[in-house]
């Protein structure tokens, strides 16, 4: 499972929602955080120092997939499909055990002699995307797996595969996603 979490150092609530993140990440094996800082509350105060135009971008973006009235902080989003509060531990808990694991039929994440191979089944619409996060002794923040970047390495429009040979600064992450922010069928951390 992919939890991905909006937040921003100007959010109070997002204090919050990165120890809910944290206790995520030490009882849980088989969930990736990413933690993505915003902009847009940069005016109440010091600019966030990780926030990233993507990260209110990819935000702006699940707020029109799931029909809000605008972004929030902290929000978490799981694998793509559901959104709610990341500082309601009941809640987040609910999404962690209501939706499961990351994983569907036929696609596959592998490593290889020269890196990662993805392969997506034929017929399928998906997005693979490489995301980069501080990760370990690289993180000096409070956040789980603060995002630095985010590639889009192939549009599939009918299936196909994306081999990815380059090493990532910190740590890394592959995401399969449909199209238009949609489920993220796969993930699977590379480094």
């Amino acid at each position: 499972m992919v939890i991905e979490l909006f937040s921003s150092q100007n959010c109070a609530a997002s204090q919050e929602a990165h120890g809910t993140m944290k206790q995520v990440q030490a009882e849980r094996d088989d969930v990736l955080i990413l933690t993505w800082s915003v902009d847009y509350w940069d005016y109440l105060g010091e600019p966030d120092p990780m926030a990233i135009e993507m990260s209110t971008l990819r935000q702006e973006a699940y707020v029109d997939r799931f029909g809000l009235r605008g972004p929030y902080t902290p929000q978490t989003v799981y694998n793509g499909t559901r959104e709610c509060q990341g500082n309601k531990p009941e809640d987040v808990a609910h999404w962690l055990d209501e939706l499961g694991g990351t994983s569907r039929p036929g696609i596959a994440i592998r490593q290889t002699e020269h890196g990662w191979t993805v392969d997506v089944p034929a017929g399928m619409d998906a997005d693979v995307h490489l995301v980069g996060f501080l990760d370990a002794a690289d993180n000096t923040t409070p956040m789980v797996n603060p995002v630095t970047g985010m590639d889009t390495l192939a549009h599939l429009t009918h299936g196909g595969a994306v081999a990815l040979s380059q090493s990532c600064a910190s740590g890394c992450a592959l995401l399969v996603q449909g199209s238009g922010h949609g489920v993220i069928y796969s993930a699977q951390r590379i480094q």
